[in-house]
Formats: C-alpha cells, sequence, structure tokens
C-alpha cells in the first residue's frame, strides 16, 4: 500500500497520499473472550471469571479487570490476570 497515511496508533486512515515510505505492516486488533456467564445466589457472594486473549501479531497481551456496574462494594482480586476473583457480591 502506497497511498494511505496511518494514525500514530496504526488503526484508521488518516487521509490520502502521493507516496508512503518506510510503512510497516498495520497492527492486527487482539482476540478477546471475557467468559462464559456467571450466575451466584446470594448468600453466595464470590466468584471467579475466567477470560482469554492472544494477539495474531504474536504480541504480549495483558488484562485489566474493572467493574463498571452495580454496587461499589466488590473486590476485585488478581484484575491483571485471565482469571479474576469477585468477592463481597451484594443484592
Amino acid at each position: 500500500i502506497d497511498k494511505i497515511f496511518l494514525t500514530d496508533s496504526n488503526t484508521i486512515p488518516t487521509g490520502l497520499g502521493l507516496e508512503a515510505m518506510n510503512c510497516g505492516p498495520v497492527d492486527t486488533i487482539p482476540l478477546v473472550d471475557a467468559g462464559e456467564d456467571t450466575t451466584i445466589t446470594l448468600p453466595e457472594n464470590t466468584t471467579t471469571l475466567f477470560g482469554a486473549g492472544s494477539d495474531p501479531d504474536g504480541g504480549l497481551v495483558t488484562f485489566l479487570w474493572s467493574q463498571i456496574s452495580g454496587p461499589d462494594t466488590a473486590v476485585l482480586t488478581n484484575a491483571q490476570t485471565d482469571s479474576l476473583t469477585v468477592d463481597s457480591l451484594i443484592e
């Protein structure tokens, strides 16, 4: 490809040009899977979630789980691994 300029993140074209010098390959986005849906019934208040990720380009894959909704009592353990333990869940 000699007529497309890419953004610094190599994700979307920013415009057309006459020539692009020294362009490397476009980075392929990582593949991610947050795992199976999990249901617990109180008084049980702990569960473990298992995720997976890979980079088709062979790059390093890292994890960072976060809570996006619900009561803020949840305690996330091992949030930077592929298996997250969640404690102190409430209704």
